[in-house]
């Protein structure tokens, strides 16, 4: 059953402003809420039946809330969760390795609901390490997790990176400066490239994350972005007062966007355009700008 309390605070008091509640159709008594699968009805505190719900929530016995979260911690961090789609738990759409769901789930409830310690077993995992460099007796599996999968950066990473490759933070309406866009609590804060990169607008389940943009659209965003490409003067300019040989900048580009070192076919090629390009500072520019739109620079792999 469901039940909700709206209070305010008045005269240092707390206040019942709206009191609502399900009442059975037929004899019209009020309905009090309980727990799936409870035989007795939740008990209050105050007007607050919150504390309950976390209790039944958290409870070792409940079979639902910690096989749930694990599985969105899991595809969150491998880009598949063990049970796809992430919200859809029922018996006849069973999990692609049970043993490892329950583990997960057993450890996280032994654990007292630590997302910190959920989040380092996953990391600090095999699987979390492997390459998404496929063999060929893995190049088919799209659910086992025998090699990683590729994964798009969510929006709000995407703009961060983006600044943080560049030196030049983002700028967001009624926000500190240099505010990142992962901390950002309302996502109704207007950023157009946030929009187009596909952040969840949190106005519908946000399962999916490439219903609300990416795509073709945050390909061309990318391409003809005029905030990107004010960006990448300055950043030039920058790198160029501490790393001035271009070995040395042809590296420090690439680590500060595809956090790896060139290798001898890209980096020949990389600095046969900066010869050839009549403004050093433009060639890099170029550069710069052809790695932020790399799949390499967008996605987890």
């Amino acid at each position: 059953a469901a039940f909700f309390a709206r209070t305010r605070v008045q005269g240092g008091e707390l206040v019942l402003v709206e009191r609502g509640e399900v009442r059975h159709p037929r004899t019209e008594k009020v309905v009090l809420p309980s727990p799936l699968g409870a035989s007795k009805t939740a008990k209050a505190d105050g007007l607050d039946y919150r504390p309950a719900l976390a209790d039944w929530l958290t409870r070792p016995d409940n079979p639902f809330f910690a096989r749930a979260m694990v599985n969105r911690v899991w595809r969150e961090m491998m880009g598949r969760g063990i049970v796809e789609p992430v919200d859809d738990l029922r018996v006849s759409n069973p999990p692609a390795n049970p043993a490892l769901l329950d583990a997960l789930a057993a450890s996280f409830v032994k654990n007292k609901f630590d997302l910190r310690r959920l989040i380092r077993d996953i990391t600090t995992s095999r699987a979390y390490q492997l390459s998404s460099r496929a063999t060929a007796a893995n190049r088919t599996d799209t659910q086992l997790f025998s090699h990683a999968y590729l994964k798009p950066l969510p929006a709000p990473v995407k703009a961060d990176a983006i600044a943080q490759a560049t030196g030049q933070p983002n700028v967001y309406a009624g926000q500190p400066k240099g505010t990142r866009a992962v901390q950002l609590l309302d996502a109704q804060v207007p950023s157009y490239t946030l929009d187009v990169f596909g952040r969840c607008p949190r106005t519908d389940n946000c399962a999916d994350p490439t219903q609300f943009g990416g795509g073709l659209s945050s390909a061309l965003h990318l391409i003809n972005d005029p905030a990107l490409n004010k960006k990448l003067g300055p950043a030039v300019a920058a790198l160029l007062k501490t790393q001035p040989q271009p070995n040395a900048m042809l590296d420090e580009m690439f680590l500060r966007t595809l956090s790896r070192f060139p290798n001898d076919k890209e980096r020949a090629k990389c600095l046969k355009h900066i010869a050839e390009v009549k403004g050093t500072k433009e060639g890099w520019q170029d550069l710069l700008w052809a790695l932020l739109n790399t799949r390499e620079f967008g996605f987890n792999h």
